[in-house]
């Protein structure tokens, strides 16, 4: 056993940068990577899967790992000591959680193959951790294999090991409080807003046509009953749709104004300003909780337009017929009030969402201009293709 230890996982971007030819450090590796043209060598492997996984050839990755771990004499790491794969090991979990925390028993916190490596590496008692190919940009990593790492990487540093971690992302963030450079510039806010505003222009007008065929229908069918409403469903729907359109431009809008007079009021007042990543965040649970709320109004006003549309079919009667129409029109009324409200909470949503991830993806290192494009391209992601 080496002072130093290699755990070197299968992202490229930084895998590569481990120079394998050392003999100063003992190196790990993870499920099939051992059998990689990359990988040089390797001193243990870990293979923490469920046996229904590496026993498998629909193993998405190599269909012959189960053919590799029966004839392999690197030693692997897993979870039992099985007779069909000669060099396993089962992993010590019990006595890790035993060595590392005594009769303390929190949440170990091994939520990833690097993690089960890093806790290894730490009840060896290794001098040095090195971590290359490790950058978890994947939905699933991201969203708890990442905390599991950074946790045993604590643990590691607590103790006195020396952490060498060769990434591009993880622990790579600004200095929460110190770093003034975490911010979205005045600038982004109003380029972003005046884009918006253009958006929103499109959208209105769309939303006005559609309001358009919509009475035009009605009034048609007011005069004449034959004329009957055959598309009328469909021309609602788009209706609602241009009004929820519009209510999400709208909302962005209002959101990112009232972020701009709020970076003008703290330079006026400080001679700085900054919108800290836990105002977009609040902003954006808000909006989801206001979203939940107008939905069940839009979803009753609904209802009430289903009900009034079938009476009016029912109507021969030419006078009977512009009552229930017009009662049919204060219904649309409402919906389209209420489905841009609905719209409104999805954009302001949305809008906080982008900005949380230009800081978590940028840190604004990348610069405004960068930052900008980026969420105009999110928004028109979000919007139908026929309205841009």
């Amino acid at each position: 056993m080496k002072d130093t230890v290699a755990i070197i996982g299968s992202h490229p971007r930084t895998r590569d940068r481990f120079d394998f030819g050392r003999t100063d450090v003992d190196v790990w590796v993870f499920n099939e990577s051992a059998k990689s043209t990359w990988c040089k060598r390797a001193d243990a492997v870990f293979q923490m899967h469920d046996p229904t996984i590496w026993r498998s050839s629909t193993n998405r990755n190599d269909p012959k790992h189960y053919e590799w771990l029966q004839n392999t004499d690197i030693p692997v790491y897993m979870q039992e000591k099985y007779e069909d794969v000669p060099a396993s090991i089962k992993f010590p979990l019990n006595e890790i959680i035993a060595d590392l925390f005594g009769d303390y028993k929190p949440i170990p916190y091994i939520t990833s193959s690097v993690a089960y490596a890093l806790a290894m590496a730490v009840y060896l008692k290794y001098k040095r951790i090195e971590i290359y190919g490790v950058e978890m940009e994947t939905n699933t990593e991201y969203g708890h294999q990442r905390i599991g790492v950074a946790f045993w990487i604590g643990i590691a540093i607590g103790r006195g090991i020396e952490i060498d971690f060769h990434s591009d992302s993880i622990l790579n963030a600004p200095l929460y409080g110190y770093d003034g450079s975490s911010r979205i510039d005045k600038d982004v806010f109003e380029k972003r807003i005046e884009e918006l505003k253009g958006i929103a222009v499109r959208f209105k007008a769309k939303f006005e046509d559609a309001k358009a065929v919509v009475y035009t229908a009605l009034e048609k069918f007011e005069k004449d009953y034959n004329a009957g409403l055959p598309d009328i469903e469909k021309q609602i729907q788009t209706f609602g749709q241009m009004a929820f359109n519009f209510g999400m431009a709208d909302g962005s809008i209002q959101m990112d104004e009232s972020y701009l007079r709020k970076c003008i009021q703290q330079e006026a007042e400080t001679g700085n300003y900054i919108i800290v990543r836990q105002e977009f965040e609040g902003g954006h649970i808000n909006a989801q909780r206001n979203y939940q709320f107008v939905m069940v109004k839009a979803y009753d006003i609904a209802k009430h337009m289903n009900a009034c549309l079938t009476h009016l079919r029912e109507c021969t009667n030419r006078h009977e017929r512009r009552n229930v129409s017009n009662d049919m029109k204060k219904l649309l009324d409402g919906y389209a009030q209420i489905t841009t409200q609905v719209g409104m909470a999805s954009g302001i949503s949305l809008e906080n969402k982008q900005w949380m991830g230009m800081l978590d993806q940028l840190g604004v290192a990348a610069g405004g201009e960068e930052a900008l494009k980026l969420m105009s391209e999110s928004l028109m992601g979000n919007v139908p293709v026929e309205l841009q």
